[in-house]
């Protein structure tokens, strides 16, 4: 009796204990969350964190996920999760200020009109015309009547950019939860805007823009400088490709930087990409592409031949690169030497502008170096390895044979630095004040007013006395600048695999390049929060031990497979010959020793077919057990080995039990 009360109570006070925990931990610890993935998958890394702590404003975000129509596609369902649950942890972590609501716009709903006025696109997925939208749309900085503000939107999450998904939420957060965009005030050649089209071809609207100026405007805004005294209201200076600039234009330069101005520099010896056509659309001499800011590289310390491009041969692209590498007759793969990928162990991991980044590929870039007695700090940024070799950018004219620079090739055993950060105080380039002003004649007055038009705009003697910046002779605090050795790192085919989304033209990064340049201008521009978010793992986990093995297996039948597909073909090939022969033939005696032959050829065949057959059924067997095993070992064995240790120690318990009341019985034990 007391035995059975006790059992009672004991259950009673189980079930007080399970609902009162579950009471308290669903109000406690409601936002509690453990990430078990391998690539913490789940949890926001600390730049996101930082993010989040320093929005200026609230930010309201609307996921638009068709649930009902992703039931047919588990890779989205399953990547769909992932999205929900990360931008739950999102909101989690911002303190209010961001709010997230998940809408299901089914189709032919006012809920779809809304995904498609928010921008996110619809993509069909059946025949029905039934569209499924995925995509985010966030704003923020609204009225109270709900107007105005700024709206940003990833119009759609595709599988192949998850590694990516933290970053492209961050990014869209950042940029709509700050007070205002940094200036990046823009100066150079490289047709960054339209890409290197012809005048007539903008006209038509057939433009090409640049895939990194995208991602800039997403944190950034972009503003080309026409008139050099734009650059005063710029909070950073890119300059891309500096070719033609004036004496003004590089003392406009000059006084920028030595006012504290932030500069990031991309020269270039040879431009194989963005080089602009003339206006009778040919292409300029290709002894003409390179560029350089000579004058400011001597006062800021750097020392750069602008004739000279690093080949890396451990390093260097091998196959296609662009255009036709002239390969070798047994084609052979081959190494284009001025062509090269850098990954991590070239990119230098204590400054943020490189740390973590993957690779960035280059293409025909020069060399940097300290200038012997300069007075600023030159710390190298991306190096080459040691198997390099400096080669003059003449040899590149006319000859594209890959193999040239491979026979000529001898390694110096040095590292090349091909980007570099510059830090320290410098003096002027122009010790002797502004150049002067050099008025257009009277008698050529039209010519140099077209010249004027390529040009930027430089002031008059008159506004040069009343602009803002009085010449200084010497930087009043240490400058910053990054200078990279390479115009081509920022084009798009050298770090982007452009493709078609439904109409949609779709850029999915390849290498860091992009990451590196918006990593560069943050940290100029002083802000660190994107800099060390990087690609992240993705939910998708594959089988890869099922598809070696399948491989295996597949490898063990391919050799019986050719041997009766060869069997199967050379006996069609026969009857066909055979029966060629039979249309001329005029003896029924041959004829109908014919027709006994391509009978026995045809179930010679039929054999052989059926064989190949067994074959391929024997295969596919082969791999669906292994991939049952394999399930099984995933999936059931651990519930199976968890049931067994239960049952185990049930059994224990239930003979211990069985002999201690035994044992009562008896009165060898004293009961409890």
């Amino acid at each position: 009796m007391k035995r059975g009360f006790l059992t009672a109570g004991g259950l009673v006070f189980a079930a007080v204990l399970f609902f009162g925990v579950n009471a308290i931990t669903g109000a406690a610890w409601k936002s509690a969350r453990f990430d078990f993935t391998e690539g913490k998958l789940y949890t926001l890394s600390p730049s996101t964190h930082d993010v989040l702590k320093g929005l200026y404003r609230p930010v309201s975000l609307r996921l638009y996920y068709s649930k009902s129509m992703a039931n047919a596609v588990p890779e989205i369902r399953t990547y769909a999760k992932r999205v929900k649950e990360l931008l739950e942890e999102y909101v989690a972590y911002s303190d209010n200020k961001l709010s997230l609501e998940i809408i299901d716009p089914e189709p032919f709903t006012e809920k779809e009109d809304r995904a498609m006025k928010d921008g996110v696109q619809g993509v069909p997925l059946d025949e029905t015309g039934a569209r499924f939208y995925f995509g985010l749309h966030a704003d923020a900085g609204k009225d109270a009547k709900g107007e105005g503000g700024v709206a940003d939107v990833i119009s759609f999450f595709q599988l192949g950019k998850e590694q990516f998904l933290e970053y492209d939420i961050t990014q869209l957060i950042h940029g709509l939860g700050r007070e205002s965009r940094p200036i990046v005030g823009v100066i150079g050649q490289l047709p960054l805007k339209f890409g290197a089209v012809s005048v007539a071809a903008i006209k038509r609207g057939e433009v090409q823009p640049y895939a990194i100026l995208e991602e800039m405007q997403k944190f950034f805004d972009v503003r080309f400088i026409e008139d050099m005294r734009e650059i005063t209201g710029a909070d950073i200076l890119l300059i891309v490709h500096p070719k033609e600039l004036s004496d003004r234009a590089l003392y406009f330069i000059d006084q920028y930087v030595l006012r504290g101005g932030r500069t990031l520099v991309f020269v270039d010896p040879f431009a194989e990409f963005g080089t602009l056509p003339t206006k009778f659309g040919d292409l300029p001499a290709m002894t003409d592409r390179g560029s350089s800011l000579g004058r400011l590289f001597d006062a800021w310390g750097i020392e750069y031949d602008v004739n000279k491009f690093v080949g890396d041969r451990r390093n260097a692209e091998t196959g296609t690169t662009g255009f036709e590498i002239n390969q070798s007759a047994n084609e052979e793969v081959v190494r284009y030497l001025p062509w090269f990928r850098l990954g991590s162990e070239s990119l230098n991991q204590r400054d943020p502008a490189t740390s973590g980044l993957e690779h960035i590929d280059f293409a025909t870039a020069g060399a940097l170096k300290p200038k012997s007695g300069a007075t600023t700090t030159f710390m190298p940024l991306v190096v080459t390895s040691q198997d390099s070799k400096l080669f003059e950018t003449s040899e590149l004219v006319g000859n594209m044979d890959p193999e040239k620079f491979l026979r000529n090739f001898e390694p110096v055993g040095q590292n090349f630095v091909v980007a570099a950060r510059i830090t320290g105080l410098v003096k002027t380039a122009f010790p002797g004040g502004p150049p002067p002003v050099e008025l257009p004649k009277e008698t050529d007055k039209a010519a140099k007013e077209d010249e004027a038009k390529k040009k930027p705009e430089m002031p008059s003697e008159v506004e040069v006395e009343r602009w803002t910046y009085p010449p200084i002779g010497q930087s009043e605090k240490p400058v910053n600048l990054i200078v990279v050795a390479d115009t081509d790192v920022l084009h798009n085919s050298r770090w982007t695999m452009s493709g078609d989304f439904y109409g949609h033209k779709t850029f999915t990064p390849t290498a860091s390049n992009g990451e590196f340049v918006v990593n560069a201008l943050e940290n100029l521009v002083g802000g660190d929060d994107l800099i060390s978010l990087r690609s992240r793992g993705t939910s998708y986990r594959p089988f890869v031990r099922l598809h070696r093995l399948a491989q295996d297996a597949e490898e063990r039948y391919r050799s019986h497979a050719k041997e009766l597909e060869d069997r199967v073909q050379g006996a069609e090939m026969e009857i066909k010959n055979l029966r060629s022969q039979n249309i001329y033939e005029k003896e029924p005696g041959k004829l109908a020793a014919r027709e006994q032959v391509i009978r026995d050829i045809y179930q010679e065949m039929f054999e052989a077919r059926k064989e190949q057959r067994d074959v391929q059924r024997k295969l596919r067997e082969d791999i669906d057990a292994l991939a049952a095993k394999l399930r099984f070992l995933n999936i059931g064995l651990m519930p199976l080995l968890i049931g067994f240790l239960a049952v185990g120690i049930g059994v224990y318990r239930h003979f211990r039990h069985g002999t201690r009341w035994s044992a009562e019985k008896q009165g060898e034990v004293s009961p409890s």
